[in-house]
């Protein structure tokens, strides 16, 4: 366990990590309007979610990662959408200020309608003004979706089970399944086998017992509120009314750290 990982445990256990937090962003902001400026004319000044909105999302105010890495999990995720059906509906649940849904139109072509959620009011607020070739809805932060039954052949979800409880977790995994259609599929990334190595040895016990280790002391759904996921949870509880059908263990796409699953409804 790495000296930066035991400060913010020691932050976390004092109930001090959301405070520092909000210190480093009020830090990072002093110089984010020259930074926006130079990189919406670099991109054809293309909207950029407001300061608070994104780092409350990613944690950064940098605009060439927001933009870059977005882009590269938008052109991961394209052909494996496509691959599934030749058209259709698709959902990113926990979609944020748009970093990886606003280059899926493009991607995708006519044949997919492509649904944004996010339990975030401003941000979808944002999205919806800005980003017109998408459809962005607000969700709570338990389920259900504002949507019926079997409405969707694709769902993803990029590291958000990885910020919720694990009653939670399983809450939406159930409600994700309702919304897609028989033999659809829903892809998510979380904190696997990589990240053991961030967790302490009481809580690498846990993992090892096939427990998903949960890091609170935060607000639940937000990023400093972090869970852990050992392969052997996410098949037989979290994702176990879905059938996984591809496992890549942290693939360096999503982050160093981060497993993806791809789980389908069966027919």
């Amino acid at each position: 366990m790495s000296l930066k990982q035991q400060a913010l445990q020691l932050l976390r256990r004092a109930r001090l990590l959301e405070t520092a937090d909000a210190a480093r962003f009020r830090w990072l902001a002093r110089n984010s309007a020259a930074q926006r400026e130079a990189f919406a004319r670099a991109y054809d000044n293309a909207p950029l979610p407001p300061d608070d909105i994104a780092y409350d999302a990613y944690g950064t105010l940098d605009w060439s990662f927001y933009w870059g890495f977005g882009k590269l999990i938008a052109e991961f995720l394209s052909p494996r959408i496509r691959a599934h059906a030749s058209g259709g509906r698709v959902l990113e649940w926990g979609c944020g200020p748009a970093r990886i849904i606003r280059h899926l139109p493009p991607m995708l072509g006519p044949a997919w309608r492509v649904t944004g959620s996010d339990a975030n009011a401003r941000t979808i607020r944002w999205c919806s003004e800005h980003l017109h070739d998408i459809e962005f809805v607000q969700n709570d932060k338990a389920p259900p979706l504002p949507f019926s039954d079997a409405e969707f052949e694709f769902a993803y979800a990029i590291s958000v089970f990885t910020h919720l409880d694990a009653d939670l977790q399983r809450r939406w995994a159930r409600e994700l399944r309702r919304v897609l259609k028989p033999g659809g599929t829903l892809l998510c990334t979380l904190n696997g086998d990589a990240s053991r190595s961030l967790l302490t040895p009481h809580e690498q016990a846990a993992y090892d017992r096939g427990e998903p280790v949960v890091r609170g002391d935060v607000t639940a759904g937000t990023r400093c509120f972090v869970a852990y996921h050992p392969t052997a949870y996410v098949r037989n509880d979290l994702l176990v009314e879905l059938e996984v059908v591809d496992y890549l263990p942290a693939p360096n796409v999503f982050g160093e750290r981060q497993d993806v699953y791809m789980a389908k409804l069966r027919d």
